[in-house]
This record gives C-alpha cells, structure tokens and sequence, in this order.
C-alpha cells in the first residue's frame, strides 16, 4: 500500500492549462458581449423605424425607448421626441404633443420640422403670435420648407392679415 498525502493528489493546473482556460473565458465574454451589441444595434433600427412612421401607439412606444436608450446625440433625440409629438398630436393629446415638441426644439433649436409642429399646435390653441413665431424660424432654418409657408400664410389668413399672408 502507498501512502500519499493530500497534497500529492491534487494535481494542480499547469500553467498552459491556465492560459488555455484564460483564453476560452475571454473568448467567451468577447462573443456575448459582441451579440449583445449586434442585438442592440438591431434593436435600435427597429426602434428608429417605428418611430418614423408607425401607428400611433407603436411610435409612441419606439420613440420612448429611443429617448429612453441612452445612446443618442441631441440632434437625434430632438427628431424622436418630435416624432413622438406627431403620434401624441395624431391621437388628439396635444399637452403632451406641445411638451414633446418643446423638448425637441430645446434640444436641437435648427430642427425645423419641430418648429413646424409646434407650431401648429399654437395655432390649433389660437396662439397665432407664437404660431408664427416657429413658422418663421422654420422657414429661416429651412427656406425651402413648404409646409411651413403654408402653415404661415394660413396663420395670417386666420388673423386677418390676408394682404401680409402673401408676403
């Protein structure tokens, strides 16, 4: 019979064998941190999609979560808060429209489309001064801006400046 002590049976890992394990680990953590990304990033497309252009309650949903994310510049954010204010306005919850509208122009000031919308609103609520007020910077941001005209000719048409509505 042969004696052995405890230390003589635990064999202890040899140092490839820990670089091997090392490695596999690393390996391991590098691929799920790689599809995490790639799903996030997915994940993202479809958000920004639905938040274009979805049925209201579906675009409400993705431009939260676009908002919500983290990962978006101001610019990008002021055009899902914007969208978001669309759908809130297309289901008839202007309060929440405005305020969606107010945070996008805060945001990134040069977006014209928020202005536009916001205007809209104003005008909607019969503030027309300010209604034209975000029709002009949006035509000032963007001359070429066709609804923003329209809505400003309207606007001045609706208060009585019809010969000014022209100009």
């Amino acid at each position: 019979r042969i004696r052995t002590s405890p230390m003589r049976m635990w064999h202890p890992i040899m140092w490839h064998d820990r670089s091997e394990i090392f490695e596999r680990t690393l390996l391991l953590v590098s691929l799920l941190v790689g599809a995490t990304l790639l799903f996030m990033l997915y994940q993202r497309d479809t958000n920004w999609a639905r938040c274009g252009g979805a049925a209201p309650d579906t675009r409400i949903r993705a431009c939260t979560a676009i908002i919500h994310s983290g990962f978006e510049f101001a610019a990008s954010l002021s055009r899902a808060y914007s969208n978001r204010g669309a759908a809130y306005r297309r289901k008839g919850d202007r309060d929440h429209a405005l305020d969606d509208y107010d945070e996008a122009v805060r945001l990134s000031p040069t977006n014209a489309r928020a202005l536009h919308n916001r205007g809209v609103i104003y005008g909607e609520q019969e503030l027309y001064e300010l209604a034209l007020e975000d029709f002009d910077k949006a035509i000032m941001i963007e001359p070429g801006y066709a609804n923003a005209w329209n809505a400003r000719c309207w606007t001045k048409v609706i208060m009585g400046r019809a010969r000014d509505a022209v100009n």
